[in-house]
């Protein structure tokens, strides 16, 4: 071997920031609950299965609605009381979606980046607590997608408040408000009825002073989570994109 001399210490190799996509669903216990589901419903490896006509929602909550398929880590919350059953929506959900239509079998019809959908039925007052991929230190812009309907439509307005904490960051936001317009698919933008992926911006401007996992909680402060027979949230993914200086 060759000895080689070094006069300092060497720097610490920082890689540059990247562009996360956090899904909500896509962690390794959520999948192989899901597919536990999947599997005692002979529908085989249903997180990642082709679509289909149909929706299949799966109970990630305590109530294990859809069975015990599992055990479940990444997720914290509390719910409070709803008046959407939990029945239909659960209070902590699991979401794949159906194709959009007989023509168009490879789409499905909220845009979901993975097919999937983290479902919410959690109340007023009500949170849920999860844990971001690992990102590393740098400055980002903070971007959420959440899918609509026309079951929405309601608070297309007015908005329905949300409060979301990202480590110290803090931000409201009136989720729905502005839709159609704020649909990521242009073609749906004039259209109420639609179905489809909003976004909105959670923070313009993040710091990160280390590379690693980020603590992400949201609460429903909107009344209509409580009184509502129809409320609930349908979460699709987060994107973290570098801001250069």
């Amino acid at each position: 071997g060759v000895i080689h001399k070094i006069d300092h210490i060497m720097p610490v190799y920082e890689p540059d920031p990247i562009t996360v996509v956090w899904d909500f669903c896509n962690y390794p216990d959520i999948e192989s609950f899901v597919n536990t589901y999947g599997a005692s419903k002979n529908l085989g490896d249903l997180f990642s299965s082709p679509l289909t006509n149909r929706e299949y929602p799966v109970d990630l909550s305590e109530d294990q609605l859809d069975g015990n398929n599992g055990t479940l880590t990444s997720i914290l919350y509390k719910a409070n009381a709803a008046k959407t059953s939990y029945k239909t929506w659960r209070k902590v959900g699991f979401l794949k979606c159906a194709y959009n239509s007989s023509r168009d079998k490879e789409n499905n019809k909220y845009d979901a980046y993975m097919n999937t959908l983290l479902t919410l039925n959690l109340g007023y007052a009500g949170w849920i607590q999860l844990q971001t991929p690992t990102i590393i230190k740098g400055k980002y812009k903070v971007v959420f997608y959440y899918a609509s309907s026309i079951s929405f439509k309601n608070y297309y307005g007015a908005g329905s408040l949300t409060k979301f904490n990202l480590d110290d960051y803090q931000k409201s936001i009136y989720m729905w408000k502005g839709l159609p317009a704020k649909f990521t698919d242009e073609a749906k933008r004039d259209n109420e009825n639609a179905s489809g992926l909003a976004e909105d911006i959670l923070w313009d401007e993040v710091v990160f002073d280390y590379s690693g996992r980020h603590s992400f909680k949201a609460t429903m402060m909107d009344i209509n989570a409580k009184t509502s027979g129809s409320y609930r949230q349908m979460w699709d993914y987060i994107e973290f994109i570098p801001i250069s200086d």
